[in-house]
């Protein structure tokens, strides 16, 4: 789902995993852990250490980096349909990259609560308990990425314009520190609770959280080459923690920990609508978007009677997703969906609607389980002395003339500006009740709360690894693809196939896989619209043998493929239902 809006300034929402006293602005130490029960909701902030790390590639040498100090932001509740102690833990990340968790997969029908306009359970109410919450089939945990949502960086003297400017670059931009971030986030998090600290992991990634759930499974599972240099990316630190963790949950104090120890806890992902492939997945709908009689036709026929004009000197899935699409006055993440204009569509009003609930304390506190926001260390504008998200109040940072960016990636950015600026209009300065009210209106460069972080998006897509060619950019790579089937052969796997997501066009992923021909042979393909019941397709991955060497070479692996016939990007909005069951089914022994 479409995540706009650099929100109204100020505050972060803050799981302080510490039991009480004051929260410093310094980093604390990365393992110092306070027990916890599994049985409460809880939220707040996690501050992450600086963290060394380097990029190396044959015939580029070694590129060394440290990432900024980071407060990231998550929410956990227990299981409600088993105990919380025997439950499997379900971590949920949304994408972009710059995108938050918090006003996606949190806000729509997932969590206890629901903030989704289209399901609330009396009419004018904000947000109402949800009929489909997935605690009746686990343990939850919500994590907002670094710099996205309510988690924020730290540096000395943040007013420095020059000295922000140089934070937004590979050393805090990219999809390897990312994953690896979080990945420090969820381990802690497990240590801390040791009731639930080896039960098995389920990582939900929405949009280009497919692309940091495949990041974070290919650092866990291949640890130890990400800790000697033999991959792309090299965190010593993170290596060694991960080690740690599983000798510790298997009270042994072994040499080596396999991939196949790492997939017996997190042998399972839920992708929704996934990035997988960077430009292979565009490319192929461009493609399809071309053909005579395209779903585009149709749309294009219901608007104005007539096909669309096929350009053919441009980028074809930018021209079709923000330029035909918005002349026929339709939602690129739910084509049935009409756009009030170019630049605000239908998905954002939804987004717009649980925003008001986000950024206010008393609905957050109901949200969070009766928590009190204003106990949670990391709001208040004094404790945010050393935050940032922004490099200016303007869009000097977000300029794409002149980078190394893809059409697609260039007018994602721009667009998103534009949305970014008509919301915060919509939604107007903030009340009494407000966070900014209560804790204090945040300086420019920061914010309480932030759906859409363009700055971070760019970063991503260019930066100075990207600039001397280092093949990172999840945009462009073919590397995360590579690391989605290394996964699947040892991770069980639902994915998704929802009919009217046109940013993640489902016909084109079986093809954009195809593409990736040194691992694979073929992709045999049925979308459930193609069967009888119209309830699940099939999803089979052909390999080429031995191309997973070292590891054993399945001949397939067959994905579980529900379809989702009035759903678009965000399944658990159109569909939260269906979504739970199948995931519930699946889950079933």
């Amino acid at each position: 789902m479409r995540i706009p809006n650099r929100l109204l300034g100020g505050g972060t929402l803050l799981l302080a995993l510490s039991l009480g006293g004051c929260y410093s602005n310094r980093a604390t130490p990365p393992r110092v852990m306070a027990v916890r029960t599994s049985s409460q909701s809880q939220a707040g902030f996690r501050e992450l250490e600086s963290i060394p790390f380097s990029f190396q590639q044959t015939g580029l040498g070694t590129l060394a980096f440290a990432s900024s100090r980071t407060r990231v932001w998550h929410a956990y509740f227990p299981a409600t349909g088993m105990a919380p102690k025997d439950a499997p833990l379900f971590v949920f990340l949304n994408g972009g990259p710059g995108c938050a968790t918090t006003s996606n997969l949190f806000s729509m029908n997932t969590a206890p609560y629901t903030l989704d306009r289209e399901h609330q359970q009396s009419p004018g109410s904000q947000f109402s308990k949800n009929p489909h919450s997935w605690t009746a089939i686990g343990n939850l945990l919500y994590i907002d990425a670094p710099m996205t949502g309510f988690s924020y960086n730290l540096m000395a003297n943040p007013d420095v314009t020059l000295k922000r400017q140089a934070e937004f670059d590979v050393q805090n931009q990219n999809p390897f520190i990312d994953a690896a971030q979080v990945i420090r986030v969820l381990l802690r998090f497990l240590d801390e609770h040791s009731d639930i600290r080896n039960n098995p992991v389920v990582l939900v990634g929405e949009s280009y959280g497919g692309t940091r759930v495949s990041t974070m499974l290919n650092l866990l599972l291949f640890h130890e080459h990400y800790g000697t240099g033999v991959k792309v990316y090299k965190d010593a630190t993170l290596a060694a923690e991960i080690k740690t963790f599983f000798n510790q949950g298997l009270a042994t104090s072994t040499a080596s920990v396999a991939p196949e120890i790492v997939a017996r806890q997190f042998g399972r992902q839920v992708l929704i609508q996934p990035q997988l492939t960077g430009d292979f997945q565009n490319q192929e709908a461009a493609t399809m978007y071309y053909q005579d009689g395209s779903i585009i036709d149709q749309i294009s026929r219901e608007a104005w009677g007539l096909p669309f004009l096929r350009v053919g000197n441009v980028d074809k899935f930018t021209y079709v997703t923000f330029i035909v699409l918005p002349f026929c006055r339709r939602d690129r993440y739910i084509y049935t969906k009409w756009a009030v204009s170019p630049i605000y569509a239908w998905s954002d009003a939804l987004e717009n609607f649980a925003l008001q609930s986000l950024t206010s304390v008393s609905a957050m506190n109901a949200i969070l389980g009766d928590q009190d926001v204003r106990n949670i260390p990391g709001f208040r504008k004094e404790q945010r002395t050393e935050a940032y998200r922004y490099h200016t109040g303007g869009s000097s940072m977000t300029a794409t003339a002149g980078e190394d960016l893809s059409e697609w990636a260039k007018t994602w950015i721009e667009t998103e500006e534009q949305s970014n600026l008509y919301q915060a209009a919509l939604l107007g300065a903030q009340g009494a009740g407000s966070f900014e009210a209560e804790f204090g209106k945040p300086d420019y460069w920061d914010a309480h709360l932030d759906t859409t972080n363009a700055y971070v998006f760019k970063r991503f897509m260019s930066n100075q690894a990207t600039a001397k060619g280092y093949l990172v950019s999840p945009d462009k790579s073919p590397l995360y693809g590579n690391m989605f089937l290394e996964n699947i052969s040892l991770v069980s796997t639902l994915l998704t196939d929802a009919e009217l997501d046109l940013v993640i066009y489902s016909p084109a992923l079986p093809k954009a896989l195809q593409r990736h021909t040194s691992i694979v042979k073929s992709v045999t393909a049925v979308r459930g619209s193609q069967t009888p019941l119209q309830t699940h397709g099939t999803f089979q991955v052909n390999y080429v043998p031995g191309s997973l060497a070292p590891l054993a070479t399945p001949a397939s692996v067959t994905l579980h493929y529900p379809y989702y016939p009035t759903s678009g990007h965000s399944v658990s909005s159109a569909q939260p239902d269906k979504l739970l069951l199948d995931v519930r089914n699946w889950m079933a022994p």
